[in-house]
């Protein structure tokens, strides 16, 4: 469990984001905390969570592709169509947040079978992996084939337990942090984790996460590892919190200078 100490930490960055929250519907940027999606920056979205898993299209040639599809002159097939997947599945989780269900195994693979659409073979896209497999940039061991499934089906049920008890950002992440170090999928774990992760804050009443590859890729990764080396307890993932709380922050304020302070 997160003990008093660690809900302590991070309360204060928390009640940051109430806060700016409260300032944008109050100045009518949007009319109600679950709005917020509708805000959301797709391009800088897709572009943001591809080029962390390493394709090379910057954020002006994700735009490109994604308001004229075209293709671009020496990126190759596979990173054109990780922007185009990247940018239906969040369009598809978007579809679903009046969805009372909540977080289920249907939406999780039907994320990621529109995300490698075409990318992975036809058995492995939207399915379980029959085969081990590791996480870049982070030495943390995932879960054997062999494992999936029941982990998977402990983590929604974990889910569905604590929807109502904890704050929507602790609970996201720990989701997110737990489903990566399942890594149930054979590749396209890290863009369908934070699919989801986005999903929950959304249906939660907050904006989604956007991690800025430049300034916190690095930041990204050294958290999931503090994660992975904070505790054994799999529930405890205080240095991602903070990572996400920080970069909360860093979007509301964009949002408030960008319809609320401007001159």
């Amino acid at each position: 469990m997160i003990s008093m100490k660690d809900l302590y930490s991070y309360n204060n960055l928390i009640s940051q984001i109430d806060r700016k929250i409260k300032v944008l519907i109050d100045a009518e940027v949007i009319e109600n905390r679950y709005e917020f999606h509708r805000l959301r920056d797709l391009v800088e979205e897709v572009y943001s969570t591809n080029s962390i898993e390493g394709n090379t299209m910057d954020i002006m040639e994700t735009k490109y592709i994604l308001e004229t599809g075209f293709t671009i002159s020496g990126k190759t097939i596979k990173e054109h169509m990780e922007i185009d997947n990247t940018a239906k599945a969040i369009k598809y989780a978007d579809s679903k947040l009046l969805n009372k269900d909540g977080v289920t195994e249907s939406l999780i693979k039907g994320i990621h079978r529109i995300l490698t659409n075409g990318v992975l073979e036809i058995e492995e896209s939207g399915e379980y992996k029959t085969k081990r497999n590791w996480i870049g940039g982070a030495s943390i061991h995932t879960s054997p084939p062999n494992g999936v499934e029941k982990h998977m089906k402990n983590l929604i049920e974990w889910y569905n337990e604590n929807k109502s008890e904890l704050n929507p950002i602790v609970l996201a992440t720990i989701f997110k942090y737990r489903f990566v170090c399942i890594h149930p999928f054979i590749d396209g774990n890290g863009r369908t984790s934070r699919i989801i992760t986005n999903y929950i804050l959304n249906q939660s009443g907050y904006c989604g996460i956007i991690i800025d590859p430049k300034l916190n890729k690095v930041n990204y990764y050294k958290a999931l590892e503090e994660a992975n080396n904070y505790s054994e307890d799999k529930f405890k993932c205080d240095p991602l919190i903070k990572f996400n709380c920080i970069c909360l922050n860093s979007i509301l304020d964009n949002l408030l200078e960008r319809f609320v302070y401007e001159e």
